[in-house]
């Protein structure tokens, strides 16, 4: 089975600021989705190519191109 690609991720911290991570690379916090989502688009995201996950209250919405995103418990593996 070839391996999964890179997955941008995208974080609701408890202050309710947002983060994103792809890789090595990790961004300041940012007021919104929205604003996280936007800086991340300026670094080579593309939420309709790539594989992304945002994580906020307890819950994990999970997308895959070409799937209907999937909402998943938190700590679940969104492989499966």
């Amino acid at each position: 089975m070839p391996p999964e690609k890179a997955r941008w991720e995208f974080t609701c911290a408890a202050d309710g600021t947002w983060t994103w991570r792809f890789g090595e690379g990790t961004s300041g916090p940012f007021q919104s989705l929205d604003s996280a989502t936007a800086n991340a688009t300026s670094h080579g995201f593309d939420p309709f190519t790539q594989h992304w996950t945002a994580t906020a209250d307890g819950r994990t919405t999970h997308y895959r191109p070409g799937r209907t995103p999937a909402n998943l418990p938190a700590g679940k593996d969104p492989k499966q």
